[in-house]
């Protein structure tokens, strides 16, 4: 349901800005083959002491495991393939001059969207909670459920229910934000857009880590929040650089007239 959400509304959004809403379809299986590929990497390089004993079950999807950070690697890196290909190509000789970037844009809605719902799995689930607490929105847990040491607590902090939150809030945020042009007295260059929405998931799964009972860690950090922080300095950085690149474009151009 997700994927298929978020595909839609990336689709709107390819048709609200005057591109052939087909091409997201079109990308789908190669985002989606190359993410889920990702994804279960990330979660088996988590529990690599567990599947290295039992190196079948990396393959038994539906007994769940799949890490947001490794589907999203494995769905750039699936776009990029797809866009070496003839499709691409020939969209970007057309007059609607679809690149890479541009797709990148026009499913950052459609990413966010795809978490929220994505999310709710866990409630299904119940797994992705936090510590035991006694607020009132507190979810129960089964007993089988339980972490370790924790068998005797009933109520846990929703995790999966905050990350779904922030994500809506970042898909609101996305919304309201047009890259490729002017838009309420902002200029925004292609890319930027994508880039923001990588920053901004980042920051809310930096902070909703740190309530995680079971994290992957490496000398002694938790390698969410390492990925989080990486993201955020070098989508900063890219988008520092793709502007200067840009006003040395244009400087150059106005020496040469």
């Amino acid at each position: 349901m997700a994927i298929l959400v978020g595909a839609y509304v990336a689709s709107v959004e390819a048709r609200n800005r005057g591109r052939d809403s087909q091409i997201i379809w079109d990308a789908l299986p190669w985002v989606l083959i190359f993410g889920i590929v990702g994804a279960r990497a990330y979660h088996v390089g988590h529990l690599w002491n567990f599947y290295r004993q039992n190196l079948e079950q990396i393959l038994f999807l539906w007994r769940g495991g799949l890490g947001i950070y490794g589907g999203i690697l494995g769905g750039l890196i699936g776009l990029f393939v797809w866009a070496r290909g003839p499709v691409i190509k020939a969209a970007e000789a057309a007059s609607s001059g679809v690149k890479a970037w541009d797709l990148l844009d026009i499913a950052a809605p459609g990413m966010a969207i795809g978490q929220v719902i994505g999310r709710f799995a866990n409630y299904f689930n119940q797994e992705l909670y936090g510590w035991p607490t006694d607020l009132p929105w507190g979810i129960y847990i089964n007993p089988e459920n339980r972490f370790p040491g924790l068998e005797n607590f009933e109520y846990f902090h929703p995790l999966f229910l905050y990350e779904a939150l922030w994500c809506l809030l970042g898909f609101l945020v996305l919304l309201g934000t047009y890259n490729g042009g002017d838009h309420k007295g902002r200029s925004y260059l292609t890319g930027e857009r994508f880039l923001g929405y990588l920053s901004f998931y980042a920051v809310g799964r930096f902070f909703l880590e740190s309530m995680r009972i079971e994290s992957w860690m490496v000398g002694g950090a938790r390698v969410a929040q390492v990925v989080s922080v990486m993201i955020v300095f070098g989508s900063a950085t890219m988008a520092v650089l793709r502007r200067a690149k840009g006003k040395n474009s244009k400087s150059e151009t106005r020496s040469s007239k």
